[in-house]
């Protein structure tokens, strides 16, 4: 069994795999259609299998979400075996600004509008946690039910948000009921001895922000989710390599391999960044150069005649700023070679 099964539209299959990631991490498990649905495979007996394999349904909102015909299956689905919502078995998430309608209209959703990604992972994982948010006030009905203790019917609105409290909220016909509390915490990630440390799990997090940040910066949607999901999947491995949960249990011997991995995709999208940010694609070459002279332990006149002998500069190469698109490509380009050639 699945504890989640995560139903979207094709339009917000980057936030599918977003959230997916982060509940994984998390110790949850979870399927869903980008990362779980094989090519060759009926797509209809997948999705039915994976409805009757998930405990619970996410339904990640946005207007194509509500406008599609192919969602609404699955989450009447999760609706019929837990009409009440007493077990949560439909977890509404929105991810942009719409506002459902009928049934579905009547269930609570969680919503991430407007938030950060990090933000959005936090609220993500504190609702479904039930730990109490305190970087956002719950809804007034809640602060009262929470307050008096007591069950507290009122008028659903059309169109309510829940924030994490103490108390589970699910919603009968048109009155929100608030019940007691009610704690389902996920196993968490125990990384051995034979995986990665607690820093260098921290430097590739950091690093797979980085490469879903200039994404961002480059004009792309935000893809830290998907980054994430494809490090899990251990590309640096080979095409047949069995993926792990969470990039915490990272086997320590395939660590700088990982890294070595994020560093490639990185450089593959430094060329998008140069149309959009020029200046941060500057500064990224600028970066590249000095840690590969800080590896060859050169100091900056190193660097400036390295880079004027390597492009055959009658001047001395005085600053890295001096130097034209082109030629900054060259010289980061050659210095990263003769890095590398060091060090094998």
């Amino acid at each position: 069994m699945k504890d989640f099964f995560i139903s979207y539209n094709k339009a917000d299959r980057v936030m599918a795999v977003a959230i997916k990631a982060w509940i994984e991490d998390a110790g949850f498990t979870a399927i869903a259609q980008a990362t779980d649905f094989h090519p060759g495979s009926n797509f209809v007996l997948e999705m039915d299998r994976a409805l009757k394999e998930a405990k619970r349904t996410i339904a990640v909102l946005s207007p194509s979400y509500l406008d599609a015909p192919f969602p609404q299956p699955e989450w009447a689905g999760a609706f019929a075996k837990d009409p009440t919502g007493k077990e949560r078995g439909l977890v509404p998430v929105r991810v942009r600004e719409c506002r459902p309608e009928g049934l579905l209209g009547q269930v609570v959703y969680l919503d991430l509008v407007g938030l950060s990604m990090e933000e959005q992972e936090k609220r993500l994982l504190e609702f479904l946690q039930n730990k109490p948010n305190s970087s956002a006030p719950a809804p007034a009905p809640a602060r009262q039910a929470a307050k008096k203790r007591a069950p507290k019917r009122t008028s659903a609105a059309s169109s309510l948000v829940m924030n994490a409290t103490a108390e589970t909220a699910y919603q009968a016909g048109r009155d929100l009921i608030f019940t007691q509390k009610h704690t389902t915490k996920a196993a968490p990630v125990v990384p051995q001895a034979h995986h990665i440390t607690d820093g260098q799990a921290k430097t590739i997090l950091d690093l797979l922000k980085e490469l879903g940040e200039r994404d961002e910066k480059a004009g792309k949607k935000p893809t830290y989710g998907l980054w994430q999901a494809k490090f899990k999947e251990r590309p640096w491995a080979g095409p047949d390599a069995e993926g792990i949960t969470s990039y915490k249990l990272l086997a320590a011997e395939e660590y700088e391999s990982a890294v070595s991995w994020i560093k490639q995709q990185k450089a593959k999208g430094r060329p998008a960044l140069r149309r959009t940010q020029n200046q941060e694609w500057r500064n990224d070459h600028y970066g590249r150069i000095w840690g590969c002279a800080k590896k060859l332990g050169w100091n900056d006149d190193q660097v400036h005649a390295f880079a004027q002998e390597y492009l055959g500069e009658r001047k001395p190469v005085e600053s890295l700023k001096d130097l034209g698109e082109q030629k900054l490509a060259k010289v980061a380009g050659a210095i990263y070679r003769r890095a590398r050639k060091a060090s094998l």
